[in-house]
């Protein structure tokens, strides 16, 4: 994990950006996606959440009363940190490690939360450098134990981002061919099994993929491109 700060205003981690009107059937309405047409603010950095460390990849749920990230403040491997505030105007509580999903020695990183708080998935190192999933009862309850999802590899599979709207596309970063390249995958449902993932031939490149966020509708990914100071954001539509 790079060194760097959580910063306001910038799209990041795995929450829902841009989007309402979900039809009851879990599909996104044909009028759902709205792109606002002025420009950001200048981003500020978030207050009460940076450490003296690196702080990575924040995750939010869809009414942003909960923040979840991973920090190398505590030892360098980095662990997951959540914070939470009562309204969207509230200062944020000290961010705490989570303790069920944190293990010392390991590296968890890149969590990536459902709109709803009830499933996150990260990268860990616990078995190889691989993608697990947990989930929990409600939005208050603790995480349930991680279980290592089948599209892990015996190479370093990381970045999950799974779709907000019915939690059944994942696509995640992974050098099983080489470089780091993007790879896409879909289940049948929320608790089915993953069918193997192919990669994102459209979007790779010579140099490396990765850390992809991918809209609601499927339509629109934006993701990393190039290696360490050389990384630069791109997005891609269909």
């Amino acid at each position: 994990m790079t060194r760097s700060w959580l910063w306001l205003a910038l799209l990041g981690g795995c929450g829902r950006l841009g989007f309402d009107a979900v039809a009851t059937d879990g599909g996104l309405a044909a009028d759902a996606l709205v792109i606002p047409t002025t420009p950001f603010d200048p981003p500020q950095l978030v207050p009460n959440l940076n450490g003296a460390a690196s702080d990575d990849d924040p995750t939010l749920t869809a009414d942003m009363l909960e923040i979840v990230f991973d920090s190398e403040r505590f030892e360098p491997e980095g662990d997951l940190m959540v914070s939470t505030r009562p309204n969207v105007t509230s200062a944020w509580s000290p961010p705490v490690i989570i303790s069920e999903l944190s293990e010392v020695g390991i590296d968890e990183d890149g969590p990536c939360i459902t709109p709803d708080g009830l499933t996150l998935t990260f990268s860990s190192t616990r078995g190889a450098n691989n993608i697990y999933e947990t989930t929990r009862a409600s939005p208050t309850a603790p995480w349930g134990v991680p279980t290592r999802l089948d599209v892990s590899s015996d190479q370093s599979d990381e970045g999950p981002a799974i779709d907000a709207t019915s939690g059944r596309v994942l696509v995640f970063d992974s050098d099983r061919g080489g470089d780091f390249d993007l790879y896409f995958t879909t289940r049948s449902s929320r608790t089915a099994p993953f069918e193997a993932p192919v990669p994102l031939t459209e979007l790779n490149t010579g140099a490396s993929e990765s850390d992809a966020w991918i809209s609601p509708d499927l339509r629109t990914i934006f993701f990393v491109r190039g290696l360490n100071s050389a990384r630069e954001l791109y997005f891609a539509t269909r």
